[in-house]
């Protein structure tokens, strides 16, 4: 190809895009459709639909490229048609037209200036979404996420429609007929295709997990740039299939071999990445079935119970270190042969001692068979000494894979947040039960039999030291002891869960019984709307309490209730067998971040009662 008439091609073809009256129509159309969305939807010139408060900084600029990739299909299919078809009327792209340039130059070259045109209008459109943001909405801002869409949604998006547009008109060369294929086919993908396989057949990545958290960002960058680069190749696979089959005499014939071996191999590339993001979905899967099948293997086997546990940990980078303490009793009547303790995978266990002897074990995936004979009634101090990362895999084997997974949007937003089980860094960590990330003698699950499971009450106490400053949420009494932060539980508990990030803290105090909130630093102006109703929050809190008390029949069985902001793509899954979710820990309760589809957006309401 030569790079003179490519680029000819391409801005003779921008120009005359820009002439389409079709063109600035569909232009016009788009742009009011985008912009009074989101000056009706996601702005605070309205105060009493959206002032934006309770919002993720990436809100604003994914719903304008999401409605962006949407909106510019219908354009293209229409315009590819006009732009290639020979039945067009005169226009100044005859003078290209007839030139010495190859079918290659001259496709590529089209292709191109569609591009520039199209991505042109998208960064305009992206700009103004983003004066919006700044100037009529409080939704935290972050100026990097407005080209990250623009390059890895809209692009993307665009190549393959184009190169697939182009491809079915060369190739079917009657138009309306390739209209009515285009528009059956991208509907399919829009409406069926797009959530099969968590978006991996979605080439507008419009169901992809795409939130990010201004706390841990992305859910899932790797695969997800993978899953876009995939379809960026398949639309210039079909582009370079569209040359081959363009019918027109150039002066210059192309070589139709070395067309088709670059096609061919975008083609392959394309199929190359979208099989790293299916296998990386399998593996994840067959991982999981692993697990299950380990979890079945041990069900039967008599187990003892831990009366008490006392947990040392330190957690740095993405590494957990742990030292527990276990007192496991033989409740049954019958000898233990081994202790059986299950621990997530990804946590190395280095030592197992009984007093300062060690024990020998052995490993199976999550299962830690410890050869210690137990009679009935008889008690064990065994110590775990461990280390590692935590495998997410090994959490809520009893819920069907599909099921786990399935993309379900935020609450008031067009993206999906992704689902994490657990975190470890620096930035933010959270661990429950449901991860093992301490040795515990009782599976959480059952896969074979999920209603059939005996929580494990258990006397816990736990240090975590080496926190730089930052705070440490777990049940119990709080104590600091030597740069320590440590916990005791008043009551033997089924779980522990933990959390570590830098967080602003707000208690109360009501009816004997400590309330605590925390929140990610700087979102403290979540809480602005309370000011107006402070005298009255411990009476509110003594009702819902009893409310819900008298619904339940139970009394509410701890000194403390703490209420934790989350990232946005932390997920627990509500199971009947469990009786609630691991987004509500024994005094804990785990807030989605920002409060998004729970926290109600006060200043809207109080502008709209006004």
């Amino acid at each position: 190809m030569d790079i003179h008439n490519l680029k000819t091609v391409a801005c003779y073809n921008s120009r005359l895009l820009l002439r389409s009256w079709m063109f600035r129509l569909f232009l016009l159309l788009l742009f009011l459709i985008v912009i009074l969305y989101q000056v009706l939807a996601q702005t605070n010139i309205f105060y009493g639909v959206n002032s934006g408060l309770v919002t993720l900084s990436s809100y604003l600029p994914h719903e304008n490229a999401y409605l962006f990739t949407i909106l510019q299909i219908v354009p293209l299919i229409f315009l590819a048609g006009s732009f290639l078809g020979k039945e067009r009327k005169m226009d100044s792209m005859d003078t290209v037209y007839y030139r010495p340039e190859s079918n290659a130059d001259y496709v590529v070259g089209m292709m191109l200036g569609f591009t520039k045109t199209f991505m042109t209008m998208a960064g305009i459109s992206l700009v103004i979404g983003m004066l919006l943001h700044i100037f009529a909405s409080e939704s935290p801002f972050n100026f990097w996420l407005y080209p990250f869409y623009w390059f890895t949604m809209i692009f993307p998006a665009l190549v393959f429609a184009l190169g697939f547009s182009f491809f079915i008109h060369t190739w079917v060369r009657h138009r309306g007929l390739s209209i009515l294929i285009l528009l059956v086919v991208f509907g399919v993908f829009l409406f069926q295709l797009g959530k099969v396989r968590e978006g991996l057949f979605d080439p507008f990545g419009l169901s992809l997990p795409n939130a990010f958290s201004e706390v841990t960002g992305h859910p899932g960058m790797p695969l997800y740039l993978m899953q876009r680069v995939c379809w960026l190749f398949v639309g210039m696979g079909f582009a370079g299939l569209a040359v081959l089959m363009f019918q027109r005499l150039p002066n210059r014939p192309v070589n139709r071999k070395r067309v088709m071996i670059v096609a061919v191999g975008c083609l392959v590339l394309g199929v190359l990445f979208g099989g790293v993001v299916y296998m990386a979905r399998e593996n994840v899967k067959n991982i999981r079935e692993l697990y299950a099948e380990t979890y079945n293997k041990y069900q039967k086997f008599p187990k003892g119970n831990v009366v008490s546990n006392t947990l040392e940990v330190e957690q740095k980078g993405n590494v957990l270190s742990g030292k527990s303490t276990l007192l496991v009793k033989n409740q049954g009547d019958q000898e233990l042969s081994e202790i059986i303790l299950y621990l997530n995978p990804a946590l190395v266990v280095s030592a197992i001692k009984e007093g300062e002897t060690g024990v020998a074990f052995e490993r199976e995936n999550q299962v830690i068979r410890v050869a210690r004979k137990l009679l009935p009634g008889e008690e064990v101090e065994l110590t775990v000494e461990y280390s590692g990362g935590i495998d997410e895999r090994v959490c809520y084997l009893d819920v069907d894979f599909d099921k786990l997974f399935q993309l379900q949007p935020i609450p008031g937003h067009s993206s999906t947040a992704g689902k994490r089980f657990a975190f470890v860094g620096d930035d933010f960590t959270v661990l429950t039960p449901e991860c093992l990330w301490y040795p515990v003698a009782r599976p959480s699950v059952n896969p074979a039999s999920p209603y059939d499971v005996l929580p494990d009450f258990t006397s816990y106490s736990l240090q975590v030291s080496s926190t730089d400053g930052r705070t440490v949420i777990a049940p119990g009494k709080r104590e600091t002891k030597e740069g320590r932060v440590c916990f005791t539980g008043d009551i033997p508990l089924p779980g522990m869960g933990l959390c570590i990030g830098n967080f602003e803290k707000y208690d109360l105090v009501v009816d004997s019984t400590l309330y605590e909130l925390y929140l990610f630093a700087g979102h403290g102006k979540l809480l602005r709307g309370f000011e107006e109703i402070r005298d009255s929050i411990p009476a509110i809190i003594r009702d819902a309490r009893y409310n819900v008390e008298e619904q339940m029949g139970i009394t509410y069985p701890y000194s403390q209730l703490t209420l934790v902001e989350t990232p946005v793509s932390f997920s627990g899954f509500a199971r009947p067998n469990k009786g609630g979710s691991e987004m509500a820990q024994p005094g804990m309760l785990f807030l989605p971040e920002r409060g998004i589809g729970m926290w109600n957006d006060y200043k809207a309401e109080v502008a709209f009662r006004k």
